[in-house]
């Protein structure tokens, strides 16, 4: 009877392998609408890209933007009625994240 050798190293790198090439390419982000009411201008607001689920640091950037783009009129586009704004200058850490026609 002939022995077969399993190496654990070689079959947690190809797990590895496997696994990456599964979650590599399968990011998202969620995006938000905004709408100037005046100029009917629209632009959109994204949280970070994520894998899985996201963060409250990648809603912090959606948000961030949301509010600089207030500062300027805009608005989002919700489904529902009741939204109080809040217009902002978004930190520092967050300004990739917004649009250059929201920002000073």
């Amino acid at each position: 009877m002939t022995k077969t050798r399993h190496h654990p190293g070689i079959a947690s790198a190809l797990a590895a392998l496997t696994l990456s090439a599964a979650v590599g390419g399968c990011t998202t982000r969620e995006s938000t609408l905004m709408r100037h009411p005046q100029t009917g201008e629209e632009l959109f607001c994204y949280t970070r890209e994520y894998y899985v689920e996201s963060s409250s640091k990648d809603i912090a950037f959606s948000e961030a933007c949301i509010h600089a783009c207030e500062r300027y009129g805009f608005q989002p586009v919700r489904s529902h009625s009741v939204y109080t704004p809040k217009p902002a200058d978004p930190p520092a850490e967050f300004l990739v994240a917004v649009p250059a026609r929201c920002l000073p």
